[in-house]
C-alpha cells in the first residue's frame, strides 16, 4: 500500500480510498456496463499499474499521459498516476489528432498510457507508451509493494486542458491539496456513505469528472461509469437511474431540459415509471440553471431529492453551493450558487477592488483553498488571473479572478448575472470565443469574424459564427464557404467548440464609437431562407421521406435533402438523441446514438435504418408516411 501523507488538517483522497480498501474489500467501487472492480481489486490493479510507472521512471511532478476511452481502464489509471507520485494528463480521445498533438508537446510528458486501439491518434514514441489493456494484465502477486514516493500536498495531481482565448488551449495545473480539499468541503455538504451509487457522467477530460470520481470512491460509494453513448443521452441516463437503483445523479441543467422534453412524449404511467428510483441527491453544475427549468425538474418527481446548484472553474475545482430550500419559489433568473465550502473564501468586488453591497454587481474573486498553481508556462496570463489579495496584510495570499459578474442577495447568498469578457458556457462545457474566432481567420476567404453565443429558444444556447469574407459570391459558393470553414474547425477543435451556424455578411455591424455591435448581429437564418431549392436533392424513398419529417420536426427545417448532414444543419449530440428515440417509434428499430455521428446525412442514416429493417425481415410498406393523419 502506498503511504501518503496528511496535509496539515486534511487527509488524502488516497488515504480516504485506501481506509474503503480496508473496510470493505469486496464491495463493488465501480461498475462499467456490467463490468465490475471491488474495492480491493481496483486498488490492487491501480497499484500495480503505479509500480510499473515507477520502474519507468515516474516520480511526483513528472506528467502522465492518459488517452482512453470511458471504461474501467481510464479510472485504474487515473489511480495508478497519482499512487505512483505524479501527476495525469486526461486526453479525450474523441480530440482532432492536431489539438492531441499540441498538449502532447506542450506539456512534456514522461509517459503516455493509452489503450491500443487509439495508438493511431495520437503522435509520440513509442517507447515512452504503456497501453494500459494489454501491457498490464490484472495484477497477479499480491505482495507487490510501491516505492516511497515522497509526493507532498503542494506536488502536482493533475493538468487538464480548456478553451484558450489566444487560440490555443491552456493547461490548468490543480495540485493535489485542492483535489483534497474540494472533496472533502463537498463531502460535508453531501454526506455520502457506502450505501449510495453515484452515476458518473462527466467526459474525463472535464473539471466536474475529478468530483464524480473521487467523492465516491473516498467514502465507499460505488460508481456506475455511464458509456460514451449513454452520457449524450438524457433518456439513456434516466434508464440508468432506474435500473441501477442510482442515489446521486451529478449532471448539467441542459441535460435535464432534454430530458423533460423527452418525458413529455411518453405517456403518464412510462413517466412514473421510469422517474420511480431511489434517487435522493440530484446535483445541478456546469452550467447556470434557470428557476423555470428547476420547477420543471421538481414538478416531475412523485419524491423530493435534495437538490443542489454547484458552482466552481477548472482553475478552482469548485467554490460554493446553495441547497436548494423546499419552498424556494423564485419564478425568473438564475438559481443562486450558493456559499462558500470551508477552506474557500468569495470576494465581489468593484473595478477599484473595493467590496460590494446587497444586490451591487461586481466581478466574483475566490480564495483560500481552492487557488492552485495557474497555467502551465503561461506565467503572464497566471499573473493577470491570480492576483494578491488587496484585502489582507497577508503576504502571499492570493485571489482568482473568475471573470463572472455576481451579487449578494439579502441572505448573503450569491447569484451569478453574467460574465465581463468572452468566456461563454455550452452545455456545461466552458468555450473561450477567441479561439474559434483565431482558428476561422486561418482561412485564407475570411476577412473579419465574429463568434457569439445565442440563446434565441429557452436553455438552448447555441454557438453563431458571423463571417465577413474578402469576397461575397454566388449562393453555392457561400455553401462552400460554410462547407470549408466547418472542415477547417473540425480538424483542429473539439465538436463542442463547431458553430451550428454560419452567417455571412458584407460587413460587422459598429456602434457610433467603432466598437462591435453585438446586438445588432442577425438572428441566424434557417438553411430554408438562404439555399436554394435546386439544391436540395430531396428524400428518394418511404424511408428518407419519413426521416426528413423527423428533422424536420426536431430542427425546424422544411428542406431537408439526402445529403444534408445532421449536425451542418444546427443539430448537436442532445437533440440527436430525440431523433433516435422518434426513429425508434416512427420504424421500431433500435439505433445506438453513435450511428448518428457515424452517418450523419439523411441518406446515411435512412441506408442503415433499412438495413436493420431488413435484416429484421419487416416490410417497408408499413412505415409508409401517412401525411393526412400527420404521423411521424
Amino acid at each position: 500500500m502506498i503511504s501518503m501523507k496528511v496535509y496539515s488538517d486534511i487527509e488524502s483522497i488516497l488515504n480516504l480510498f485506501e481506509l474503503q480498501v480496508q473496510k470493505q474489500p469486496e464491495a463493488i467501487a465501480i461498475n462499467y456496463q456490467g463490468e465490475l472492480l471491488t474495492y480491493r481489486q481496483l486498488n490492487n490493479q491501480a497499484n500495480h499499474l503505479a509500480i510499473s510507472l515507477q520502474k519507468r521512471g515516474v516520480v511526483p511532478e513528472v506528467l502522465v499521459g492518459i488517452c482512453a476511452e470511458r471504461s474501467l481502464d481510464i479510472v485504474i489509471g487515473i489511480l495508478g498516476i497519482l499512487k505512483a507520485g505524479a501527476a495525469f494528463v486526461p486526453l479525450d480521445p474523441s480530440y482532432p489528432k492536431e489539438r492531441i498533438a499540441c498538449i502532447i508537446e506542450e506539456t512534456k510528458m514522461g509517459l503516455l498510457i493509452t489503450q491500443n486501439h487509439l495508438i493511431e491518434k495520437i503522435l509520440y514514441p513509442e517507447k515512452s507508451i504503456l497501453l494500459i489493456d494489454t501491457e498490464c494484465p490484472q495484477i497477479t502477486a499480491e505482495d507487490e509493494v510501491l516505492l516511497p514516493t515522497n509526493v507532498t500536498s503542494e506536488n502536482l495531481a493533475y493538468i487538464m486542458y480548456t478553451s484558450g482565448s489566444t487560440g490555443k488551449p491552456k493547461g490548468v495545473q490543480i495540485t493535489r491539496s485542492q483535489v483534497d480539499y474540494y472533496v472533502q468541503a463537498i463531502h460535508k455538504l453531501l454526506n455520502l456513505d457506502a450505501h449510495d451509487i453515484y452515476l458518473h457522467t462527466a467526459s474525463f477530460s472535464f473539471s466536474s469528472s475529478i468530483r464524480q470520481l473521487f467523492l465516491p470512491l473516498s467514502q465507499g460509494a460505488q460508481i456506475i461509469l455511464a458509456s460514451s453513448d449513454d452520457t449524450k443521452n438524457p433518456l439513456s441516463l434516466l434508464r440508468l437511474i432506474q435500473t441501477q437503483n442510482i442515489t446521486v445523479f451529478d449532471t448539467l441543467a441542459s441535460i435535464w431540459h432534454y430530458a423533460l422534453m423527452a418525458l413529455e412524449e411518453m405517456d403518464k404511467r412510462q413517466r412514473e415509471h421510469l422517474l420511480d428510483s431511489p434517487l435522493r441527491l440530484l446535483l445541478f453544475s456546469g452550467e447556470l440553471l434557470t428557476s423555470q427549468l428547476l420547477k420543471k425538474v421538481r414538478q416531475a418527481f412523485k419524491t423530493s431529492p435534495r437538490i443542489i446548484n454547484l458552482y466552481g472553474q477548472t482553475e478552482t475545482l469548485g467554490v460554493c453551493a446553495y441547497e436548494i430550500p423546499g419552498k424556494f419559489n423564485q419564478e425568473e433568473g438564475y438559481v443562486p450558487v450558493g456559499y462558500p465550502y470551508s477552506h474557500h473564501q468569495c470576494y465581489i468586488l468593484n473595478p477599484q477592488s473595493q467590496p460590494l453591497g446587497i444586490r451591487e454587481i461586481g466581478e466574483l474573486y475566490v480564495a483560500g483553498a481552492s487557488l492552485g498553481r495557474g497555467y502551465l508556462n503561461d506565467p503572464n496570463l497566471t499573473s493577470q488571473r491570480f492576483i494578491s489579495n488587496p484585502l489582507t496584510n497577508n503576504l502571499g495570499e492570493q485571489l482568482y479572478k473568475t471573470g463572472d459578474l455576481a451579487r449578494y442577495l439579502p441572505d448573503r447568498t450569491i447569484e451569478i448575472v453574467g460574465r465581463q469578457d468572452f468566456q461563454i458556457k455550452i452545455r456545461g462545457i466552458r468555450v473561450e470565443l477567441g479561439e474559434i474566432e483565431s482558428t476561422l481567420r486561418l482561412h485564407s476567404t475570411v476577412k473579419s469574424v465574429v463568434v457569439i453565443g445565442r440563446e434565441d429558444k429557452p436553455d438552448d444556447k447555441r454557438l453563431v459564427a458571423y463571417i465577413v469574407p474578402k469576397l461575397l459570391e454566388s449562393k453555392v459558393n457561400q455553401k462552400t464557404l460554410i462547407k470549408e470553414l466547418s472542415q477547417l474547425l473540425k480538424a483542429k477543435l473539439p465538436d463542442y467548440m463547431m458553430p451550428s451556424s454560419f452567417v455571412l455578411l458584407d460587413t460587422l455591424p459598429i456602434t457610433p464609437n467603432g466598437k462591435i455591435d453585438y446586438d445588432a448581429l442577425p438572428i441566424p437564418e434557417t438553411p430554408d431562407n438562404w439555399r436554394e431549392e435546386t439544391l436540395v436533392v430531396k428524400p428518394r424513398t418511404a424511408t428518407e421521406e419519413r426521416l426528413a419529417t423527423i428533422w424536420t420536426t426536431i430542427l425546424g427545417i422544411k428542406q431537408i435533402g439526402i445529403d444534408d448532414n445532421f449536425f451542418e444543419l444546427g443539430g448537436h449530440s442532445l437533440l440527436a438523441t430525440q431523433v433516435i428515440s422518434r426513429i425508434r417509434e416512427a420504424f421500431n428499430v433500435e439505433l445506438p446514438l453513435l450511428s448518428l455521428f457515424e452517418a450523419p446525412t439523411l441518406g446515411e442514416l435512412s441506408d442503415r435504418i433499412e438495413t436493420i429493417l431488413w435484416a429484421n425481415s419487416t416490410p417497408l410498406a408499413s412505415i409508409q408516411t401517412n401525411r393526412e393523419e400527420g404521423e411521424l
